[in-house]
């Protein structure tokens, strides 16, 4: 894409939780101790699923379906981050666990293009909720040989719903210190932060460059990859 310009992902962040709420203010310090190149891939992903969602790198028509996947992601992922910022872990991750559901559904639709995205649209929702429920998304993608790739593996979901969104006989709020208190409010918790920003941070790349296929934007998967060769060196 020609007027294509790369950001400064940090820089993105930080407009983005500019005077939100006092506490952030304070919790953001934690980010300290994250890289500033990690928070410009970080930032940049969201950047993108932004413009996807929004069609600024051009409108593929149609019902935008995959843009709005995207700005599903995009909110809960900065959602995520406000959560985060004010102590509240498990409600973070409970949000992160929906973007590893819409990337392993985004995965197949571009795996098995357009066979499973055109079941998807012409099914009925009982249909849609059989034939693609989380479960059978990731059935679907093992039988094309991809159940090494998925986003989220049925381990990480299970825990991901059993911790921090049903509620079962050892359901305890906010628990994320090796002494296993729980909390009840927003409590400083670094562990917790550690914990719900890698698996943000993770999703949130993991989709905008999935959602970038989906769309044909192959220059937004050219530019986290860059910035992931960054990181490593």
């Amino acid at each position: 894409m020609k007027d294509f310009q790369a950001i400064n992902g940090k820089v993105f962040i930080d407009a983005i939780l500019k005077d939100y709420y006092p506490k952030i203010a304070k919790s953001i310090l934690h980010l300290k101790e994250i890289t500033d190149s990690e928070l410009n891939l970080f930032g940049n992903a969201l950047f993108h699923l932004f413009n996807l969602s929004t069609c600024k790198y051009g409108c593929a028509g149609g019902g935008h379906l995959i843009e709005s996947f995207a700005g599903r992601v995009y909110n809960h992922a900065i959602s995520s981050i406000y959560l985060i910022c004010l102590e509240f872990y498990d409600e973070s991750l409970s949000l992160i666990r929906t973007i590893g559901e819409i990337n392993n559904l985004t995965f197949l639709f571009v795996s098995d293009y357009p066979n499973s995205f055109d079941l998807w649209k012409s099914s009925d929702e009982k249909a849609r909720r059989n034939k693609f429920s989380p479960a059978e998304v990731r059935k679907k993608l093992a039988a094309l040989k991809l159940a090494d790739l998925l986003p989220i593996d049925s381990v990480e979901y299970g825990e991901l719903s059993e911790l921090y969104i049903h509620v079962n006989a050892s359901t305890r709020p906010n628990t994320h210190t090796q002494a296993k208190q729980a909390y009840v409010g927003g409590i400083e918790q670094k562990e917790g932060f550690e914990k719900a920003y890698e698996v943000l941070t993770r999703q949130t790349i993991i989709a905008s460059m999935h959602l970038a296929k989906a769309l044909n934007k192959d220059f937004v998967i050219t530019e986290i990859n860059k910035l992931l060769k960054e990181i490593k060196e």
